[in-house]
C-alpha cells in the first residue's frame, strides 16, 4: 500500500483486505495492482460505459455520442471544484471502477465538514475482486487527510516510512 502524487494510491495483493476479497470470491488478483487515482478527461468514456451498463441504477446514462458533451462538461465542473473529486480504479491500465467524493458543511457539529461518496461503480466483469474495497479504503484515507489533517499527519509519523 503506498501513495503517490496527485491523489494516487496503489494496492497489490499483499494488502490483506484485497487478498481476502479476492480469495473469498474465487477470482484471484494475482500480481495485478489496483491503482486508485484522480480521474482524467480521457477516463470519461470508460466511466460513462460503466455507468451506462448499470441496469439497477436507472440514472439514464447512455453511450450515445450526442450525450458525451454533457458528461465532459460535468467532468470539467467536478474537476474544477475544490469540494469534489472524481476517482478511478485501474487494473493493468484499464479503468475498472469509479467513485466521486463531495465535501460539504453541515449544521451538526457546529458547522462540521463531511464527505459523501457518490457514483460508486465497479465494472461488472471485475466485481468480487476487491476493487470496491480498495476504492473505499482510498476514500476513507482521503477523508481523514482532508477532514482530520492533524490526525493523518500524526498517524503517518507514528507508522514511519513503509519498506
Amino acid at each position: 500500500y503506498g501513495s503517490g502524487s496527485s491523489g494516487e494510491c496503489w494496492m497489490n495483493d499483499s494488502d490483506d483486505a484485497v487478498t481476502r476479497a479476492s480469495t473469498a470470491s474465487g477470482a484471484a488478483l494475482g500480481a495485478d495492482t489496483i491503482l486508485v487515482r484522480l480521474a482524467r478527461p480521457g477516463d470519461v468514456p470508460a466511466i460513462v460505459a460503466m455507468l451506462a451498463s448499470d441496469d439497477i441504477g436507472g440514472h439514464g446514462d447512455t453511450l450515445d455520442e450526442a450525450a458525451m458533451l454533457d458528461y465532459r462538461r460535468a467532468f470539467e465542473d467536478i474537476d474544477a471544484s475544490p469540494h469534489q473529486s472524481l476517482y478511478v480504479a485501474e487494473v493493468n491500465g484499464e479503468v475498472v471502477g469509479t467513485f466521486q467524493t463531495v465535501i460539504s458543511r453541515t449544521l451538526t457539529a457546529r458547522g462540521g465538514m463531511t464527505m459523501t461518496l457518490r457514483a460508486v461503480q465497479t465494472r461488472a466483469d471485475c466485481r468480487g475482486r476487491g476493487i470496491g474495497a480498495a476504492m473505499m479504503r482510498h476514500a476513507l484515507k482521503r477523508e481523514h487527510e482532508f477532514l482530520y489533517p492533524a490526525c493523518a499527519a500524526m498517524r503517518a509519523a507514528l507508522k514511519g516510512p513503509k519498506a
